[in-house]
């Protein structure tokens, strides 16, 4: 363009920038945006913004059309926009994104005009419209001193109130409006909800593994986390049911019976979704068997649900006809050998019929040994297609197994942790925490869990009711706008996309190597662990 490098080769630089075909998009005055384009524009720290809108060739006006034209080498007019109003409609649109820098104050400390050129004609002609002032026309004969009439066109826009910009000013202006440099990094919502594409695809192991099973009919099968033990079981006792059998499916934990009970809809009739202990009790009331927990105690409470649940089930059993097709076992580490005989009891046929453990030695949090009642298949299922990489490889440095990641599974971010010193400094990261997940990283209240080694009683969030804004839940299924709050052995079995493990101690007994397994484990995308000065991380004596 003529004019831009004349400007450019003319004008000092610095102070000055010139820039030219410049794009921008402003509003109209209802509101709606507007696309449009500037020719030239000239800015000085000290004398302001300058637009030039610039017509080549012959230019003339008609005043009774109100229209401008341009006027080819053969004469003949062609109809053009009025230059005078492109210019302003320009600077209005810079006026617009300048209001917006912080670093300037209101209202805007420097000028900013027009002009419109003509660079090819001589504008010798007194008679213009009324929306056009022959002080702001650069016509040809002032090409040549265009250093010199630059200035006092600009002149022509500043008012009393005008000042020089600041160092500082003048230095936003051009990085954040003339020459801005963009570097946004994917939020984390956006990160997750790429990873989660490669997480939800069931491995080539694991559909062989379901195949197998067609032809076995008892077997125990070992996984470790995020292997997709769930997925299978939960596959296995639907084409069992589909089949017409009558199907017990039993994990140790609540909140995941009922999860996995919302995934068998459709199946009522055949399958039986219940935690172990809720089938003792439900079977013992149909016959008549008192079943009356101890109210008094926490350990006569639980040496109840440990030693004598079975045994009443086992009664039960010798006065009802309640039998299975097929049983199916989640959580199988936490299960006492001494209950094996009550399940092995709700068989049609304890030899031919169907009966499936699943299990995860290294998530045993209940039980010291594990005894199982079938043969334990070879094959260990240690792919892992819940948990990214990074996820994975800090639950082998804990655990001290092979977990291997699923191919093609996203790499993520490696847990994170947090120290701190009191409750109330705890408490003040986790909502510093969450504020940045969701402020910031774009993500749910809902995507997000607040595990503890204790119960809600006990944890430093007891009090709390909600943080940065969101309530806090006391919920193991995901709630509309709350964030959820659980002890890490009740969320066993369970996911989500991000996890906070807090109130972890060297002398808690809810933060040994197998609770941080269990509860990292559960996060699909990112894990937070809150520890005071005293912890450190441990690790497995064993494999």
């Amino acid at each position: 363009m003529q004019m831009y490098d004349l400007l450019r080769r003319e004008l000092e630089s610095p102070p000055y920038c010139v820039l030219a075909s410049t794009e921008y998009i402003g509003k109209r005055k209802g509101g709606d945006l507007c696309e449009g384009e500037l020719d030239l524009l000239v800015f000085h720290p000290e004398q302001g913004i300058l637009v030039i809108e610039v017509k080549g060739g012959g230019v003339s006006y008609n005043g009774n059309t109100r229209r401008w034209y341009s006027v080819d080498r053969n004469g003949v007019c062609h109809g053009i926009k009025n230059p005078f109003k492109q210019a302003q409609k320009a600077v209005r649109a810079i006026k617009a994104r300048l209001a917006r820098l912080e670093e300037l104050p209101a209202p805007l400390p420097f000028p900013v005009g027009y002009a419109v050129a003509f660079p090819n004609v001589a504008w010798r002609d007194a008679r213009l419209p009324m929306d056009a002032e022959r002080g702001l026309i650069i016509d040809s004969t002032g090409l040549t001193e265009i250093a010199r009439i630059l200035p006092g066109i600009m002149a022509q826009h500043r008012s009393g109130r005008h000042r020089a910009l600041t160092r500082k000013e003048a230095a936003a202006v051009r990085t954040k409006i003339l020459y801005p440099m963009c570097h946004v990094i994917p939020s984390v919502k956006s990160t997750i909800d790429e990873e989660e594409l490669a997480l939800n695809v069931m491995t080539e192991g694991q559909k062989e593994l379901i195949a197998w099973l067609e032809d076995t009919r008892q077997i125990a099968i070992k996984g470790y986390a995020g292997t997709g033990k769930t997925v299978i079981a939960v596959e296995k006792a639907r084409r069992l049911a589909a089949q017409g059998l009558r199907v017990a499916f039993l994990c140790f934990n609540a909140p995941l019976a009922e999860d996995i009970r919302s995934t068998f809809e459709s199946y009522n009739e055949n399958v039986d979704v219940s935690t172990y202990h809720a089938l003792c009790r439900r079977v013992c009331k149909e016959v008549g068997i008192p079943f009356d927990v101890p109210q008094t105690g926490a350990h006569a409470a639980q040496r109840f649900w440990d030693e004598t649940a079975h045994r009443k089930l086992e009664e039960a059993l010798e006065r009802t006809d309640l039998r299975y097709d097929a049983i199916v076992v989640d959580e199988g580490q936490d299960f006492r050998k001494d209950w094996w005989l009550s399940i092995l009891g709700l068989l049609k046929d304890q030899k031919e019929g169907y009966f499936y453990i699943f299990f995860d030695p290294k998530q045993s949090i209940y039980c010291d040994e594990i005894d199982l009642p079938v043969d334990v298949l070879p094959l260990v299922l240690n792919t892992n297609c819940r948990n990214t990489r990074r996820i994975c490889t800090f639950l082998c440095d804990l655990s001290k197994v092979n977990i291997l990641p699923k191919s093609g599974m996203p790499e993520g971010k490696s847990p994170r942790l947090i120290e701190y010193t009191t409750d109330d400094d705890q408490i003040a990261r986790i909502e510093a925490c969450v504020k940045g997940l969701i402020e910031e990283g774009g993500l749910f209240p809902s995507d997000i869990v607040c595990l503890s080694t204790h119960s809600r009683k006990n944890s430093c969030l007891r009090d709390v009711e909600g943080l940065a804004g969101r309530p806090l839940a006391e919920a193991t299924m995901p709630q509309d706008g709350a964030i959820r709050f659980s002890s890490l052995h009740r969320f066993k079995g369970l996911e989500a996309n991000v996890v906070l493990l807090c109130d972890v101690t060297a002398d808690s007994d809810g933060a040994k190597p197998e609770h941080l397994y269990v509860a990292a484990s559960r996060a699909k995308h990112r894990v937070y662990i809150f520890h005071d000065r005293s912890w450190k991380m441990p690790t497995y004596a064993a494999s």
